[in-house]
């Protein structure tokens, strides 16, 4: 049969859609199939609106990171004898 999936690994998910993953790899995160994930946003309405909402947050997660990149450019961590060092 079907293994229960857990609200804890439904918040999982959303908790990592709205850090700017993707639906997959949120799902992954969380344990559960992105088909899991879908079933239950079209069958649970309270769901689909926490789903928008992280999707929303996420895609303000990437563009505050794509805007501090540009401002302050990438940080890069470089191996230089024996010590890291970040440039």
């Amino acid at each position: 049969g079907m293994r229960r999936l857990l609200p804890v690994q439904f918040d999982a998910f959303l908790a990592a859609l709205a850090e700017g993953h993707t639906v997959t790899a949120a799902a992954k995160a969380a344990g559960i199939s992105w088909r899991a994930a879908y079933d239950k946003r079209k069958t649970d309405s309270a769901f689909a609106d926490a789903w928008a909402d992280a999707v929303e947050q996420g895609n303000d997660a990437i563009e505050n990171e794509i805007r501090r990149r540009a401002i302050e450019g990438v940080e890069r961590k470089v191996f230089y004898q024996g010590q890291h060092f970040v440039i």
